[in-house]
Protein backbone atom coordinates (compact mmCIF):
# COMPACT_ATOMS: atom_id res chain seq x y z
CA UNK A 1 0.00 0.00 0.00
CA UNK A 2 1.27 3.45 -0.84
CA UNK A 3 0.22 6.38 1.31
CA UNK A 4 0.82 9.93 0.20
CA UNK A 5 0.24 13.12 2.15
CA UNK A 6 0.50 16.83 1.43
CA UNK A 7 2.12 17.38 4.80
CA UNK A 8 3.16 14.44 6.94
CA UNK A 9 4.40 10.92 6.36
CA UNK A 10 4.70 9.21 3.01
CA UNK A 11 4.93 5.45 3.30
CA UNK A 12 5.11 2.23 1.32
CA UNK A 13 3.88 -0.89 3.13
CA UNK A 14 4.13 -4.51 2.00
CA UNK A 15 1.28 -7.05 1.89
CA UNK A 16 1.90 -8.04 5.53
CA UNK A 17 1.61 -4.45 6.80
CA UNK A 18 5.33 -3.98 7.36
CA UNK A 19 6.63 -0.52 6.37
CA UNK A 20 9.17 -0.80 3.57
CA UNK A 21 9.95 2.91 3.19
CA UNK A 22 8.91 6.03 5.11
CA UNK A 23 9.79 9.70 4.70
CA UNK A 24 8.36 13.08 5.76
CA UNK A 25 7.06 15.76 3.41
CA UNK A 26 6.86 18.71 5.80
CA UNK A 27 8.27 21.92 4.42
CA UNK A 28 9.21 20.40 1.07
CA UNK A 29 7.52 21.27 -2.22
CA UNK A 30 8.37 17.87 -3.74
CA UNK A 31 9.40 14.62 -2.11
CA UNK A 32 10.26 11.34 -3.85
CA UNK A 33 9.93 7.98 -2.14
CA UNK A 34 10.90 4.86 -4.10
CA UNK A 35 10.53 1.28 -2.90
CA UNK A 36 10.14 -2.21 -4.31
CA UNK A 37 7.42 -4.48 -2.94
CA UNK A 38 6.20 -7.90 -4.00
CA UNK A 39 2.57 -8.63 -4.64
CA UNK A 40 0.73 -10.41 -1.86
CA UNK A 41 -0.62 -13.94 -2.26
CA UNK A 42 -3.99 -14.53 -3.91
CA UNK A 43 -6.57 -12.17 -5.30
CA UNK A 44 -8.04 -9.23 -3.44
CA UNK A 45 -11.77 -8.75 -2.93
CA UNK A 46 -11.63 -5.93 -5.50
CA UNK A 47 -9.92 -8.18 -8.04
CA UNK A 48 -12.70 -10.77 -7.58
CA UNK A 49 -15.71 -8.46 -7.55
CA UNK A 50 -14.58 -5.44 -9.56
CA UNK A 51 -16.92 -2.47 -9.52
CA UNK A 52 -19.92 -4.36 -8.11
CA UNK A 53 -19.75 -2.62 -4.72
CA UNK A 54 -19.44 0.85 -6.29
CA UNK A 55 -22.34 0.17 -8.67
CA UNK A 56 -24.47 -1.14 -5.79
CA UNK A 57 -23.75 2.04 -3.80
CA UNK A 58 -24.77 4.25 -6.73
CA UNK A 59 -27.98 2.26 -7.27
CA UNK A 60 -28.83 2.34 -3.56
CA UNK A 61 -28.26 6.10 -3.44
CA UNK A 62 -30.45 6.64 -6.49
CA UNK A 63 -33.19 4.45 -4.99
CA UNK A 64 -33.12 6.35 -1.68
CA UNK A 65 -33.24 9.69 -3.48
CA UNK A 66 -36.18 8.46 -5.58
CA UNK A 67 -38.08 7.28 -2.49
CA UNK A 68 -37.43 10.62 -0.78
CA UNK A 69 -38.84 12.54 -3.77
CA UNK A 70 -41.92 10.30 -3.94
CA UNK A 71 -42.53 10.64 -0.22
CA UNK A 72 -42.27 14.41 -0.41
CA UNK A 73 -44.70 14.59 -3.34
CA UNK A 74 -47.23 12.44 -1.48
CA UNK A 75 -47.02 14.72 1.56
CA UNK A 76 -47.50 17.82 -0.61
CA UNK A 77 -50.59 16.28 -2.26
CA UNK A 78 -52.16 15.48 1.11
CA UNK A 79 -51.58 19.02 2.40
CA UNK A 80 -53.05 20.85 -0.59
CA UNK A 81 -56.42 19.04 -0.79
Amino acid sequence: MVRCAEEGLLSVTDSKGIPVAITESRGESEVLLAASVRLGPGNTIYARTGEIFAIACVLASAAMAGFAVLRRRRRERKQCC
